[in-house]
């Protein structure tokens, strides 16, 4: 983000300060998402809160952190994926037919697990989890419909 005089206008009934919004790829290169005035990236981040809204995605690059994309741990079941820095971790799990699989979302802002064919949609908030159960087999591609860079995919066998 930067701050500059008159900045944050266009976020009409939305706007906070005289700043703008802006995101950044792991590359360093900008995110542009489209028109800030159309008021998608305010609300989201007035849904992160007041305590952590200049700090929406910092962590991940202040106080020695490397950015990079989160990794599961060793031994992570393959059944609990998460969402951290707005990645699906992993962003490709494989379980077996009649699976229920659970996402938590550990990031700092509300997302959705939402299958890219419409079979299910969930709203995971901070904290929250969503579960589906996989009767068959096959590969389902799901994205975060808040955020639709975030993708995953479950493959089920």
């Amino acid at each position: 983000m930067r701050k500059e005089k008159w900045f944050g206008r266009r976020y009409k009934e939305n706007q906070t300060g005289e700043w703008e919004y802006a995101s950044f790829r792991p590359d360093k290169t900008p995110n542009v998402v489209g028109d800030a005035g159309a008021q998608a990236c305010a609300l989201c981040h007035l849904d992160a809160g007041l305590s952590r809204d200049w700090v929406y995605r910092a962590n991940i690059h202040f106080d020695g952190a490397s950015g990079a994309v989160p990794q599961p741990e060793a031994g992570q079941p393959a059944d609990r994926p998460f969402v951290l820095n707005y990645s699906f971790v992993p962003d490709t799990t494989t379980v077996p037919v009649g699976t229920r699989v659970t996402w938590t979302n550990d990031d700092q802002v509300k997302h959705t697990v939402t299958a890219t064919d419409g079979t299910f949609s969930g709203l995971v908030p901070q904290g929250a989890t969503f579960s589906r159960t996989f009767s068959t087999a096959g590969t389902f591609n799901y994205f975060c419909a808040i955020h639709p860079a975030m993708k995953g995919t479950v493959v089920v066998q």
